[in-house]
């Protein structure tokens, strides 16, 4: 799976396609953006470590593990078009009665 370089989360605030931002805004969305909620949840990481430390249980590291299986439940028909790994499984939509 090659990732889209002009693919970008709104959670940062940004577009969903970076496709037509200028270069400033590809920068920000890309590195900025990421770094500041990086550095916004680290005394959050911090005091759950510690405190998972206090009961004998393994710190969470920066590293993310492997995943032999990515179930994701979204609207596949409202995000930009890529190609998806194939230990992912499009489930959704998945909506409440």
């Amino acid at each position: 799976m090659d990732p889209k370089p002009y693919n970008s989360d709104p959670m940062y605030g940004c577009n969903i396609s970076l496709e037509n931002e200028s270069i400033f805004e590809r920068f920000r969305c890309a590195l900025i953006q990421p770094l500041k909620i990086a550095y916004a949840y680290g005394p959050f990481m911090r005091k759950l470590n510690d405190i998972r430390d206090q009961m004998n249980i393994k710190s969470v590291s920066g590293t993310v593990p492997k995943v032999s299986l990515a179930l994701i439940d979204t609207f596949f028909g409202f995000e930009l078009p890529q190609s998806l790994a194939p230990n992912v499984q499009e489930i959704g939509p998945v909506l409440s009665e």
